[in-house]
């Protein structure tokens, strides 16, 4: 893992995930533990304010009550006199809205941040990246269908040069411009590798096969004659 072996970028993308996902748990875990009681958890407010308002009914409001019983002491002279009334809590009715909003955004944004950590581990695999590149090389015509040359190169061309972090450049670039400047940049690119990486592995061939035929041949050409002086 680093900038040597081509997966930095995405390395860094990952852990950002995770760190989206712990974030949005932690959020819940923090609310959980502040507004959970004794008898009511905060965890499960949202379904059961479903299911109240499937069984149309109105949602429990334990946790928020509207309604509660208020103790407070009047002095008359020189005596207190202890009372307890039925108060009614307005504010309440603000609060539980409040926090159902932020019940349901909680868990759909952890539920999104889990489903995009999924999607971007499912773009690491090689044959994903092939596919993906195969696509727009496609349109372009650089690559010929069914050509046994041509998938090799292109495999050489994802594996050794672009590799994880290019490829996923190119993805967000893709997301973030059109289709068009997309298979532009990618038929630039495989044009530059197939000039100045292919045709070098080829000439390296080349000279390890002449030097490979001229040993041989040196070894099968019979010797010169030996040149005797008879005076």
């Amino acid at each position: 893992m680093g900038k040597l072996y081509g997966n930095y970028l995405i390395s860094l993308y990952l852990v950002v995930k995770i760190l989206y996902i712990i974030n949005a748990l932690g959020q819940l875990w923090l609310l959980n533990s502040f507004i959970s009681n004794d008898t009511n958890k905060y965890q499960l407010y949202g379904v059961d304010v479903l299911i109240a308002i499937w069984n149309k009914q109105q949602p429990d409001t334990r946790l928020f009550p509207r309604i509660t019983l208020c103790d407070f002491q009047i002095r008359e002279m020189q005596n207190v006199h202890d009372h307890t009334v039925q108060c009614a809590l307005p504010i309440n009715l603000f609060n539980e809205k409040i926090f159902i909003f932020l019940w349901f955004w909680c868990h759909l944004v952890a539920l999104l941040s889990v489903v995009g950590l999924i999607s971007l581990i499912w773009t690491l695999f090689t044959m994903n990246r092939v596919s993906y590149l195969k696509k727009y090389l496609r349109i372009t015509g650089k690559i010929r269908t069914g050509n046994s040359i041509d998938e090799k190169l292109i495999r050489q061309f994802v594996n050794d040069y672009l590799r994880q972090d290019g490829v996923f450049a190119l993805r967000l670039m893709a997301k973030n411009s059109n289709d068009c400047v997309t298979s532009e940049v990618i038929g630039a690119l495989f044009e530059y590798y197939k000039k100045h990486y292919k045709p070098a592995r080829t000439i390296m061939q080349k000279d390890s096969e002449n030097k490979l035929s001229g040993s041989v041949g040196s070894m099968l050409r019979p010797s010169a004659p030996y040149d005797v002086d008879l005076a």
